[in-house]
């Protein structure tokens, strides 16, 4: 089992950064789910996960999100 921390920066439509931790063994399946309440500024209330999809050794990230409003 291999056990490590993450911090990954993102950009596109959306751009950000996360902190993390991650454990592996054996099959390639990663998702990361955005803790509730973890976002600030304009990510606030924003909560969903991100796969990892690896086709012919390149590897694609998909985000799936939901933002709510906040008082």
């Amino acid at each position: 089992m291999f056990r490590g921390s993450l911090d990954k920066q993102y950009s596109g439509d959306m751009t950000g950064s996360a902190l993390g931790e991650m454990q592996m063994s054996g099959q390639q399946d990663l998702r990361i789910a955005i803790v509730p309440g973890s976002g600030s500024g304009e990510l606030a209330g924003i909560s969903g996960e991100l796969t990892l999809r690896l086709e012919a050794g390149v590897h694609f990230y998909d985000l799936h999100y939901q933002l709510k409003p906040q008082p």
